[in-house]
């Protein structure tokens, strides 16, 4: 019922076809969609919970705003629901529905008097019977062409840097293994005050720097892929 309740809220598949490719009741189905994702059962005409909750059904605005609060704030779906004793699934819904409304793009006016023959209609449409572009897809279009060139050839520098640091890694492992954790540990040390006198970049500088960089370089590539196909990166 939970993958059901998912392919239908991620808009994948109908009710009707969720109901009959995973073999669930269709009533049921549509009950638990209404409950936010929550599943139940049909008893005699009525339907129960198979957790009930320990707070009332239907969260208000003010503890949905709490929760895309501690989305925003890097908490996972699973800890909100926890926090509110809440099902995951409803709570997941609510922060997709939300990042949705924030990325709708403001309304194109139209013209109040369109001039004879306006293609003003099928400059809106995603594309034309032709297969022809619109004026933002065409703006897209050119500056991912390049953009898009130009991540590659970053992905194939942070590939040779990934490299380079399991080479780095692994001579440090052998190092350690054949001295001993507290020799290599001083011999270490040693080093990285002698690189500091000499004026060179430290060991602990550098590797901090890539590690707070790479970071940081995943969690905008995760919002620019989001921002672009909604899809969220684990």
């Amino acid at each position: 019922m939970e993958i059901a309740i998912a392919a239908v809220q991620t808009g994948n598949i109908s009710q009707r076809g969720a109901a009959k490719r995973f073999g669930v009741n269709r009533e049921t189905l549509r009950l638990a969609l209404n409950e936010g994702g929550v599943v139940t059962k049909i008893c005699h005409g009525t339907t129960q919970s198979e957790e009930p909750p320990t707070k009332p059904r239907v969260a208000d605005n003010s503890e949905r705003d709490q929760w895309f609060a501690d989305h925003q704030a890097g908490l996972s779906a699973r800890k909100i629901a926890e926090k509110y004793k809440r099902s995951r699934l409803a709570i997941t819904k609510e922060i997709k529905r939300r990042k949705g409304v924030e990325a709708q793009p403001e309304p194109t006016p139209t013209p109040s008097v369109p001039s004879a023959g306006s293609s003003t209609a099928e400059a809106q449409e995603a594309v034309t019977p032709t297969g022809k572009l619109n004026e933002s897809m065409e703006v897209i279009v050119k500056r991912e062409r390049l953009n898009g060139q130009l991540r590659l050839k970053a992905v194939a520098e942070l590939s040779k840097l990934k490299k380079e640091l399991e080479k780095t890694w692994t001579t440090a492992q052998r190092e350690r293994q054949k001295a001993g954790a507290s020799i290599h540990a001083k011999n270490v040390e040693i080093a990285e005050k002698q690189l500091q006198r000499d004026g060179a970049v430290g060991i602990f500088e550098s590797l901090t720097q890539i590690a707070e960089e790479a970071e940081a370089v995943k969690k905008a590539a995760r919002q620019a892929l989001y921002h672009f196909m909604f899809v969220d990166l684990p």
